[in-house]
């Protein structure tokens, strides 16, 4: 389970999703569930009730979490559940795949243009030479 959250925190990052942190909390429980009464997830991450409905506001716009009403037997508002869609969750990753490819691919060409490795070993003993003099300074 532990590892699942590294990659639900990564893939909420990713997509610039607001508190990731809690995003990625709420993922996991809704992995733990299937799915949930919004009202479970306050009680089970210990935050607001409006805390976990912006978190989940951002998650169903990124189609991963989608909301339904919960069938109560009682009189009054109706409550919300939400359940996690796995296809939106799998199609999230693929995005963020996708900007990574991209991204390291535009890293490759810059990398190319850096310096050579010559004038970069020129600056690393140009850097070195005052800790050497301060070293037999201070012998």
């Amino acid at each position: 389970m532990e590892g699942e959250s590294r990659y639900l925190e990564a893939l909420v990052r990713c997509l610039g999703t607001p508190n990731p942190d809690l995003a990625a909390r709420i993922l996991q429980a809704l992995l733990n569930k299937g799915q949930a009464s919004v009202t479970s997830i306050v009680n089970e991450l210990g935050v607001s009730y409006a805390t976990v409905l912006r978190g989940l506001d951002a998650l169903m716009a990124s189609s991963i979490v989608i909301a339904f009403p919960e069938r109560v037997k009682e009189r009054g508002r109706p409550k919300k559940a939400v359940a996690l869609n796995g296809d939106g969750l799998l199609a999230a990753f693929d995005r963020c795949r996708a900007l990574l490819e991209e991204g390291r691919k535009a890293l490759e060409a810059k990398l190319k243009e850096a310096p050579t490795p010559a004038v970069t070993q020129q600056v690393a003993e140009a850097q070195a030479a005052p800790a050497q003099e301060n070293a037999q300074q201070a012998k």
